[in-house]
């Protein structure tokens, strides 16, 4: 975590001015950040504080996460929400908490889960997003942590055939593989985007699909790379249509400028890194996320929180 300054921005009224910069400090204070850091681009995220503040209302985050456990068991170990989940939960109950001590109303987090929008592109089933987004929402009930709620694509279109849903969506809000592929060629934000999650797919696909070739898997991967960042576009463009006074959030690391906030989940190592892609490891310093594997070559065992939220610990610890 680290602690950013915002220079000063025009605003008719220095107490709502002070109260916004604070709270956007506060958010920032948890930013994944790529790049020089820089405080003009905060503009608009300040904007849309100010705003609620001025109305007395609660502020808004929404932040598109907590899709499904990769299937990847080198990175996990399972299918269901664990301790790494709790731990990025908890981060965000708290960041409300403290937005609250500056401003009466709060702030509420809205996760808009994804997992349904690629879960056939990164080979999970439907079964396993509908279980893990159940396991999310039960740690939400079971920490009481009443800033945050859920939303997913069928609270856009109905619970019916999650083909069909996921069809309509990219015929909806979806932009052609064309435009995205050119993208990650051309500017640092789509190259940035499609390594990120080339890489992801390359890894679970080669420990999920081992009768292939790294080269075959590799090439496949890219393609299916476009697919999962149109899809994963197209929901980001729901979801600012469906919230436009929220203020938008990113597990994926931000360029400064950027209409996001990169936010760190979990204490991590890899700026990509995220709960569904890793377990929790406590070590001296702290819990932080690690591959599976990882874990495992370092010694640590598995323990329990609550009796049943599974992280790795050192021996040491």
């Amino acid at each position: 975590m680290h602690t950013l300054t915002i220079s000063p921005a025009p605003s008719t009224n220095p107490t709502l001015l002070r109260k916004a910069s604070r709270i956007l400090a506060l958010v920032l204070s948890y930013a994944n950040e790529l790049g020089p850091k820089g405080s003009a681009s905060y503009e608009l995220h300040r904007k849309k504080i100010e705003q609620a503040i001025e109305r007395n209302e609660t502020i808004e985050l929404v932040l598109p996460a907590f899709p499904a456990k990769s299937p990847n068991r080198e990175k996990t170990l399972g299918a269901l929400p664990d301790f790494a989940e709790v731990l990025g939960l908890e981060r965000l109950q708290e960041i409300c908490n403290a937005i609250a001590t500056i401003h009466a109303p709060g702030a509420r987090v809205l996760i808009c889960s994804d997992g349904r929008v690629f879960s056939d592109l990164v080979l999970v089933s439907d079964e396993e997003v509908s279980a893990y987004g159940g396991g999310i929402r039960e740690i939400i009930r079971e920490l009481g942590l009443q800033s945050l709620a859920t939303f997913s694509l069928e609270d856009v279109f109905g619970n019916t055939d999650f083909n069909l849903l996921r069809a309509r969506l990219v015929e909806e809000f979806g932009r052609p593989v064309t435009e995205i592929r050119a993208e990650s060629i051309s500017t640092r934000e789509g190259l940035m985007m499609f390594n990120g999650i080339h890489r992801f797919l390359f890894e679970d696909r080669l420990a999920l699909e081992r009768s292939k070739s790294r080269n075959r898997v590799r090439e496949e991967s890219k393609e299916i790379a476009y697919r999962v960042i149109q899809r994963s576009n197209a929901w980001s463009s729901l979801v600012e249509k469906l919230f436009p006074k929220a203020v938008r959030l990113s597990i994926h690391p931000q360029f400064a400028e950027s209409k996001k906030i990169g936010f760190q989940l979990v204490s991590c190592d890899n700026a990509w890194g995220t709960p569904w892609h890793n377990v929790a490891l406590l070590t001296d310093g702290g819990f932080r996320l690690v591959k599976r594997k990882e874990a495992e070559e370092l010694g640590a065992t598995v323990a329990l929180a609550r009796g049943k939220y599974a992280f790795y610990k050192e021996l040491s610890v």
